[in-house]
């Protein structure tokens, strides 16, 4: 009967080992996770349009100084994350923007005329 029991106990204890290992393998967020969640933030900015490729997905802005992302004004290309957007923007518009890091690239995932 002790026999039984010690065998018992041995297998539950396994049992509780393997479900917490588990339980921990997918609670704990990696590196690679967290460098993910960071990427998802998103940055606003103003600028003025100089050109816009609707076909490319391409919109050249200058850009007011983008201080959470320590950018200064600087003119720069942009890709949009969907070119339909572009379709009411316009060369000399001042837009509002979002941004967001995708792949290595900041990408506008938002732009709007800007309230005159």
């Amino acid at each position: 009967m002790k026999s039984t029991v010690l065998i018992a106990s041995i297998l539950l204890a396994g049992t509780f080992s393997l479900v917490a290992c588990a339980a921990d393998n997918e609670q704990k967020p990696t590196s690679e996770d967290q460098h993910q969640s960071a990427d998802a933030k998103t940055f606003s900015g103003h600028g003025k349009v100089n050109s816009v490729d609707p076909a490319s997905g391409i919109v050249n802005l200058s850009h007011e100084a983008i201080k959470t992302l320590k950018w200064p004004k600087m003119t720069m290309d942009f890709t949009v994350r969907d070119p339909s957007m572009l379709k009411n923007i316009t060369p000399g518009m001042e837009v509002d923007f979002e941004l967001m890091k995708m792949s290595g690239t900041y990408q506008i995932t938002k732009i709007t005329p800007a309230p005159k």
